[in-house]
């Protein structure tokens, strides 16, 4: 089935109880956090899960995790970038580690993979500008252009029309109220688990 919703609905009932009785192997839900933690409370008042059960974007933060606790267990997920993943890269930052530990310092709470991508950027421009050995912007462009490095936000290579083509988004699941990577095999953590109650 599929089945949209406004943003800030306050029941979703009639569409989990559809899902209930499609006794679905898999149950894919996006939306902003609130609706997520919602949808996820209700599932659990309505009985309903299933084998697997993904949520984009919300188990990504840690709010969604405090706000359903237990009910957060085996929810899995995807985000451009997390900071359970695990580079050993070259620039400022180094690792994902240090950048975590880095920006926590600073910031006092743990960064998002929008924080994340802002801070690869800027790491990125500043591997470029050494590379060329110059502020010149066509031979920043090129050293850009021809980048092929590791950063804590991963490995960056740009493709030919100037998108970042090596990018490999994590897959989490969130695992003894943590959350852990599952997917791509070189940053795995744990393997995946299945069934949400």
């Amino acid at each position: 089935m599929f089945e949209k919703y406004s943003i800030g609905t306050m029941d979703h009932a009639s569409a989990i109880t559809q899902m209930r009785a499609a006794k679905p192997d898999w149950i894919f839900a996006t939306g902003y956090i609130n609706d997520l933690i919602l949808i996820r409370k209700q599932m659990k008042d309505l009985g309903v899960g299933a084998p697997v059960v993904t949520m984009i974007a919300g188990p990504a933060y840690k709010e969604y995790i405090d706000a359903v606790g237990p009910l957060a267990e085996n929810i899995s997920s995807a985000a451009w970038w997390h900071p359970a993943v695990r580079y050993d890269g070259k620039g400022v930052f180094g690792s994902t580690e240090n950048f975590n530990k880095l920006w926590s310092a600073k910031s006092k709470d743990e960064p998002d993979y929008a924080q994340a991508s802002a801070a690869a950027a800027g790491e990125v421009l500043q591997l470029a500008i050494e590379k060329a050995g110059t502020l010149e912007p066509a031979k920043v462009r090129d050293a850009l252009a021809a980048l092929d490095t590791v950063t804590f936000f991963g490995r960056i290579k740009f493709g030919p029309t100037g998108q970042i083509s090596s990018l490999d988004p994590p897959v989490f699941q969130l695992q003894g109220g943590k959350p852990v990577v599952i997917f791509p095999d070189y940053v795995k953590q744990a393997e995946f688990k299945f069934g949400v109650q």
